[in-house]
């Protein structure tokens, strides 16, 4: 079993995070984040906590990213957080209507992010 990694003090200050991670959440090509691999948020860039509706300062650390869409989706996103722990990928696509009323499809894609036991999520508009 592994141990539960520590809490950070912010998902905005991500400086306890591998600098290899925190790189590939903060390059600037989108709506990114990395969640530790039991499916709690580590950090969050902004551009995806504007699309998820909420303050830019706002901490969602250790928060299961579960908790972000509907409760009938929640089933489908522990599928892809342990998808993406075992085979390094999981793509999926969800209704972002309970995101901050929101309207519209959303891929969300999980993938092993390239230091820690850290995942890299990204939402971008479903084609």
């Amino acid at each position: 079993m592994r141990d539960t990694p520590p809490p950070l003090t912010s998902s905005n200050q991500s400086k306890a995070l591998p600098m290899l991670a925190r790189e590939a959440m903060e390059d600037g090509l989108g709506r990114r984040g990395l969640i530790f691999d039991d499916g709690r948020v580590a950090a969050m860039g902004e551009p995806l906590l504007d699309l998820l509706g909420f303050d830019r300062d706002t901490d969602l650390t250790g928060l299961h990213i579960t908790q972000l869409w509907r409760h009938c989706n929640r089933a489908k996103v522990t599928a892809a957080v342990q998808e993406a722990r075992r085979h390094g990928r999981a793509e999926l696509t969800l209704d972002m209507g309970y995101i901050d009323g929101a309207r519209g499809l959303a891929c969300v894609i999980l993938t092993r992010a390239p230091a820690g036991d850290l995942l890299l999520l990204r939402v971008r508009p479903a084609n």
